[in-house]
């Protein structure tokens, strides 16, 4: 069914940079439903805390390389999860 195949577990910051661009991409293009995108979201933000994070806002370069609008929605997608450090 989905053409989109995403690295549960990449092996650098830029690279999860490069996979959350794909699940709200892929989310924006209907190829991904929403229950699917914000479970990638919260996996990531609880076993990929290190990349994903900077103290308790999203890591600088992760914002840098997703832009404005895909920050947006990945903070709406984390709202109610307890982040963990």
């Amino acid at each position: 069914m989905l053409d989109i195949n995403i690295i549960r577990n990449p092996k650098t910051v830029k690279g999860l940079a490069r996979e959350i661009i794909n699940v709200c991409d892929g989310y924006w293009s209907r190829k991904i439903k929403e229950d699917e995108a914000k479970e990638y979201i919260r996996y990531w933000s609880k076993y990929e805390s290190i990349k994903l994070f900077k103290g308790d806002k999203l890591n600088s370069t992760v914002t840098k390389i997703i832009g404005k609008r895909r920050t947006e929605l990945v903070n709406t997608w984390l709202i109610g999860t307890q982040i963990s450090i």
